[in-house]
């Protein structure tokens, strides 16, 4: 940012350092007051434009909420202040900043896969935050974090290097142009290396699978021979015993039943005339399959038709004729054969209507009778129910006459105390006025039914 404003003007940057403040004229009595532009001085009016042009380059490098911070500052110093407490604080963080950078700096450690270029840029920002600060460092410390942190494939080029300069004096870019170096023909003699071993790995692997190529053949060929002489074996002992067999059939020897020429040619003729009559079956479902169209056809050697187009259409025929020539052929018109064809035509499609109509009024005739069946069912079971109702009705009344029988049985055998004709009199009174029960209730249902 310094760079930047110093670019612009130089007198910039002291407005930074030192600080501008409004002129202000002095009057008889010692009292100070604002000094109005038009009375200042060419020297002035210079420290004002540097003061203004600072803060406009402060003002392009932030953005819009740190420019709340600095909106009200008059001078630029005062701005840049107000920015350097924000992004570097105090005294007390910049010192807490910089150990922590310390820390991180003596820490970094490079990894085996990593290049010179990347460590040092690692190493470059550390530096320059440092810088941002208040503390640099230098490029003789640099150089030395950086050999210590090599790995040891760049052991002999530091030794190198320490013969040939002093690393003392040596600039931290030079340095690591060396070890870049040094790591690019590095890389390029491992890879030839590698190839040279790549080949090497190649063809050792393909003399051992050539070598294990060549013990499989061997060893295939043995399990050939091995199972030849096997199946060699165990045809010649299947032959023996062939010998011994006798068919049923034909009463030979060598072969059974089910390999019997006899029997086989049995089985193919019956499969032929099975086949036979297969065709001759299809050949009828073909033929059921298709429609044809009979036409009347007024000819000399033809009867005519009679009685109406229905009739003609359904028992028309025509009569072959044994000596018939071209004549009789030519002698039918297009016209006779275009009528009878269009009469044809429309009986059919009449017959189509009935039939589409007859076939409707089956579903029809069909769900009625379906719903019939239900109504009957429904009545059927109606019925069973009635007839049910009374014999448990029956079943009911006969237990309760045994219950009345038992109870009347076991009062006529306890002793009376009373008098014989008053207790008559008294049961005959208390019948008469005793309230129908709810068994002669169901009783006297039962004889209704």
């Amino acid at each position: 940012m310094e760079a930047f404003i110093s670019g612009l003007d130089e007198d910039c940057w002291n407005e930074i350092e030192v600080g501008w403040s409004h002129p202000v004229v002095t009057d008889d009595k010692g009292v100070e007051s604002l000094k109005q532009r038009d009375k200042w001085t060419a020297l002035e009016k210079k420290q004002a434009s540097c003061n203004s042009k600072a803060k406009t380059a402060l003002y392009n490098a932030i953005d819009s909420s740190h420019f709340k911070l600095i909106s009200q500052c008059a001078s630029a110093q005062k701005a840049w202040k107000t920015l350097e407490n924000m992004f570097q604080g105090t005294n007390s963080m910049k010192r807490t900043k910089l150990d922590m950078l310390a820390s991180k700096f003596e820490n970094l450690r490079m990894e085996k896969k990593e290049y010179v270029a990347e460590f040092s840029a690692k190493m470059c920002d550390i530096s320059n935050e440092s810088f941002a600060l208040g503390k640099q460092y230098k490029d003789k410390k640099l150089v030395k974090k950086l050999k210590r942190s090599l790995p040891l494939k760049f052991e002999s080029k530091i030794s190198a290097v320490e013969e040939a300069h002093n690393l003392d004096e040596m600039p931290f870019d030079e340095f690591v142009g060396i070890m870049k170096a040094f790591e690019l023909n590095k890389a390029y003699e491992d890879k030839e290396r590698q190839k040279v071993s790549n080949t090497e790995a190649v063809s050792n692997g393909a003399y051992a699978e050539d070598s294990l190529a060549l013990l499989t053949r061997q060893f295939s060929k043995y399990l050939k021979n091995k199972h030849n002489k096997k199946d060699n074996r165990s045809r010649e002992e299947a032959d023996s015993s062939s010998k011994k067999i006798q068919c049923f059939e034909c009463k030979g020897f060598g072969h059974v039943r089910s390999e019997c020429a006899n029997l086989l040619k049995q089985k193919q003729a019956l499969t032929s005339i099975e086949s036979d009559s297969n065709t001759d079956s299809e050949d009828e479902l073909d033929l059921k399959n298709f429609v044809a169209l009979t036409t009347f056809i007024s000819s000399p050697v033809a009867e005519s038709a009679k009685g109406p187009a229905t009739e003609s259409a359904a028992k028309s025929t025509v009569e072959s004729v044994k000596n018939g020539s071209d004549s009789d052929v030519d002698s039918i018109s297009d016209e006779d054969f275009e009528k009878n064809y269009q009469m044809l035509y429309e009986h059919w499609l009449k017959l189509v209507e009935e039939n589409s109509l007859l076939a409707k009024e089956k579903v029809k005739i069909e769900a009625q009778v379906v719903e019939v069946q239900k109504y009957a069912a429904e009545k059927e079971e109606e019925a069973t129910q009635a007839r049910v109702q009374p014999e448990e009705t029956q079943k009911q009344l006969r237990m309760l006459n045994n219950g009345v029988r038992e109870t009347a049985a076991s009062s006529a055998t306890e002793p009376s105390t009373k008098n014989s004709g008053k207790s008559g009199t008294a049961t005959k009174t208390a019948t008469a006025s005793k309230p129908e029960t709810a068994t002669e209730t169901a009783s006297r249902k039962a004889k209704m039914f």
